[in-house]
């Protein structure tokens, strides 16, 4: 046994605590390596236009509809597709802001007309004015085999629900699930609420659980990465009135909108409409009659995406009339959207209808 001064004993401590090292050392090299290959076999296979997770947290879903987290049991609920009018004496109207995605698009005169997708429990007070609808709308509504809500239609969009078997909602025949607003000018005052909705939709049998395909959703990225420069967005309809802006806002990650020169509001409440995304989706338009238009829904097209104050270019894709519209970037990938209200403004592809800075 080496004495306590034997410079054996000092030079076999000195080998032990090196052989831990070495070993401790060792084994931090391979959690270090595996860890950076974690990060980069994750990286190469999530979609590169988010840094963050499409997983929402624990006890909460993300809604198929929007990517907003909510219970279990809100995550798909069966949706409406209500038709609201925009001409713009109208304005503000009721139920923009609870919508998961809107469309609009022309329908006659320079006038453009809303689709409010919803799919939610959330009361609504008021959803409105209620009007006709057209078959390009029909299309859009049929993505997520909704019940499609309006106020009669044109011959064509009429004919386009009898040929699709669409899980129609006229006021026409549902009148009960309409109400008529006093302070409102005919034909301007038809209005209905998710109350009259939900009953409605009871009362039709349709299912209570929704059967689409739902875009891919990450959250709101932290407040230090998001751009600083402001950004907005110009969309021209058509004349002054239907001039649409977006103005990106940086402290809550969505974009202002306004119209005709005014802040969108929603009726309920007063609060200013705000997107998280917004899409201009470019088509082809053309003419059924000298009055009607006819818009092309189906095929691909170039679509571009405001999102997280960034711009990103890229395309459109709709096999068929009932399937899904899916964006992609510049790069092939499906479009990673911010959990949130989307705005889907369809424009004429061969108009030069939209600025941006």
């Amino acid at each position: 046994m080496p004495i306590k001064d034997d410079p054996r004993s000092y030079t076999w401590g000195r080998r032990k605590r090196n052989l831990f090292l070495w070993i401790g050392g060792g084994l931090i090299l391979v959690i270090g390596l595996s860890v950076a290959g974690y990060f980069v076999f994750r990286g190469d296979s999530t979609n590169t236009n988010t840094q963050l997770t499409n997983t929402p947290t624990s006890n909460t879903y993300r809604r198929v509809l929007d990517g907003v987290t909510v219970a279990k049991e809100e995550a798909n609920l069966f949706p409406w597709a209500v038709m609201v009018e925009n001409y713009y004496t109208t304005r503000p109207q009721a139920g923009l802001t609870k919508a998961g995605v809107v469309y609009e698009a022309l329908a006659e005169g320079g006038i453009t007309r809303f689709l409010l997708i919803f799919a939610t429990h959330e009361n609504i007070e008021a959803i409105g004015p209620v009007r006709s609808a057209r078959p390009y709308y029909v299309d859009w509504a049929r993505e997520y085999d909704a019940m499609y809500v309006h106020v009669g239609g044109s011959q064509q969009a009429l004919q386009r629900i009898k040929d699709t078997g669409i899980k129609d909602f006229n006021q026409f025949f549902n009148s009960g699930a309409f109400k008529l607003l006093n302070n409102k000018v005919q034909p301007h005052h038809m209005f209905t609420d998710s109350r009259l909705l939900t009953f409605g939709a009871r009362d039709e049998g349709y299912p209570k659980t929704g059967d689409f395909e739902g875009w891919t959703f990450a959250d709101d990225p932290p407040l230090d990465v998001r751009p600083v420069t402001p950004q907005t967005i110009t969309v021209d309809f058509s004349s002054e009135n239907y001039e649409v802006q977006y103005v990106y806002d940086r402290a809550t990650n969505s974009y202002l909108r306004s119209a005709g020169g005014k802040d969108s509001l929603d009726e309920n409440g007063d609060q200013r409409v705000a997107p998280k995304n917004v899409v201009l989706q470019f088509v082809t338009i053309g003419m059924y009659d000298e009055q009607r238009l006819n818009i092309t829904t189906t095929g691909s097209g170039k679509a571009i995406i405001y999102r997280d104050g960034t711009k990103i270019e890229g395309t459109w894709k709709k096999e068929k009339p009932e399937s899904r519209t899916f964006f992609y970037d510049a790069d092939g990938k499906e479009m990673v959207f911010t959990a949130g209200q989307t705005w889907v403004e369809v424009l004429e592809k061969d108009r030069q209808n939209y600025s941006d800075q």
